[in-house]
């Protein structure tokens, strides 16, 4: 798993990631791995890991790639 943190924000906001701000992790350590290609992604996945209790509301409008 790759993974990269980012903050959510009460209003509409873009977000653009790039393959240098992805991790390495497994079972949430980090791990040694080769570096992330956009190109060999099939599957994503968001992870709620703020250990806050409440309700919590997440929109998304689009997910699309992008030439870096």
């Amino acid at each position: 798993t790759y993974e990269s943190d980012f903050v959510s924000e009460a209003t509409w906001h873009t977000h653009r990631f790039t393959t240098s701000q992805f991790i390495a992790s497994f079972r949430g350590r980090s791990v040694q791995a080769p570096p992330l290609s956009f190109s060999d992604v099939i599957e994503l996945g968001i992870l709620i890991a703020d250990k806050q209790e409440g309700s919590f509301r997440l929109q998304l409008k689009t997910i699309k790639s992008f030439k870096q």
